[in-house]
């Protein structure tokens, strides 16, 4: 009988011998990095924008932007402090929202992200890893710039849940019924992606699922393991993210989405992930994605709700190595665009918007909307 081979361990702590290592609670970690009055009200009001776009209230469109992963918190907080500059200006046209990936789902291996491995290495685990991710969560809050993120573990999210303003459950987990409840109890809007094999019935399935009201099994604030009952979560949006037939991204492809929700009897929001499948993962095939939700919207087309775009400060990606080696404000997951493209696109995408609403004001001006400004946690 041949033995399995073994895998390289690497430094972390492996094996049946392994100590198991305590997690600080939720409330301690909270405690920690806690959110102000202040940071509290922009959450919730941003929170609301960002359900008011999803449900046709707000007449902006919804950018969700950032990296495809962060690993190091200062380049992500440099990202924040570029994109809460860029989102001021285009405020009037889109509800911008940064990207804080801390979970990284992996097909087969690889890097699992900040919140599991922030050392990159495996030398540190969840224990720092989720303390960096609320610290950094947190200082994205205070530049007033909205988070949002891909909820993967469910033992992650009573880490950071009270600072999302959006999170997602992805195309390999849409199917899960363990990420079906804890999206339905999950306090902001939740994008379900089509999934892997490109259904979208299976994600318009899973917001039926995340709408009903249900019993939820997770932690409480002391790291307990607890139930609760919850209502329900009817702020969900398809996220048409391509898959292995191809692209999804084109008008037809967004009507067949919401007719499949509108049948289902919810909430028809649709956003367009301008990666991933649509992309091929080639960052600068996002623009051509870009491009085609402008023609939507210049050609008087019901375009998406949003758009995801993964950016980082500089174009292209790296293999995960050493912290100390790797070339910084460059992803180390998937290909993403550099920020100066990323400010142009959304800054086109924001003109489209512009145009729109001049055009269906000149044709109703009964229809002209001043949309609410978020706040800032600042002037909040």
């Amino acid at each position: 009988m041949q033995s399995t081979p073994q895998r390289d361990a690497g430094p972390g702590p492996h094996g049946p011998d392994a100590a198991v290592r305590p997690l600080p609670s939720p409330h301690a970690v909270k405690s920690r990095h806690a959110l102000s009055q202040a940071d509290r009200l922009f959450v919730s009001r941003t929170r609301t924008s960002t359900v008011n776009v999803l449900r046709g209230r707000d007449p902006r469109l919804l950018a969700i932007v950032g990296p495809c992963s962060v690993h190091r918190v200062d380049e992500a907080l440099d990202y924040a402090d570029r994109l809460a500059t860029l989102a001021h200006s285009l405020d009037d046209a889109l509800l911008v929202l940064m990207r804080v990936y801390i979970e990284k789902p992996r097909t087969t291996v690889g890097w699992r992200g900040l919140a599991v491995d922030p050392a990159l290495d495996g030398s540190r685990g969840p224990d720092d890893g989720l303390e960096e991710s609320r610290r950094l969560m947190l200082g994205v809050t205070q530049r007033g710039v909205g988070v949002a993120t891909e909820s993967l573990d469910p033992f992650v999210l009573p880490y950071v849940d009270d600072l999302l303003s959006f999170t997602s459950i992805g195309a390999r987990t849409v199917t899960s019924q363990t990420h079906r409840q804890m999206a339905a109890a999950v306090g902001c809007p939740v994008g379900v992606k089509n999934a892997v094999c490109g259904s979208v019935a299976l994600a318009a399935d899973a917001a039926v699922s995340i709408a009903e009201p249900q019993w939820v099994l997770g932690l409480d604030e002391d790291g307990r393991a607890a139930c609760r009952f919850v209502s329900g979560n009817g702020d969900a949006a398809l996220v048409l993210r391509g898959g292995e037939p191809g692209p999804n991204y084109a008008s037809a492809d967004q009507h067949a989405a919401r007719a499949a929700l509108a049948a289902r009897g919810v909430t028809d929001a649709v956003l367009v992930d301008c990666s991933h499948g649509n992309s091929g993962k080639v960052a600068r095939n996002q623009l051509d994605v870009v491009s085609s939700v402008v023609l939507q919207i210049d050609q008087g087309d019901q375009p998406p709700n949003g758009i995801m775009l993964e950016s980082q400060l500089q174009h292209g990606r790296q293999t995960v190595g050493p912290d100390g080696a790797l070339a910084p404000g460059v992803s180390i997951t998937d290909e993403c665009l550099g920020f100066d493209e990323t400010a142009e696109a959304l800054a086109g995408l924001a003109a489209a918007v512009r145009r729109a609403r001049v055009r269906d004001s000149a044709l109703e001006p009964s229809r002209g909307v001043n949309p609410p400004t978020t706040l800032s946690p600042q002037s909040a």
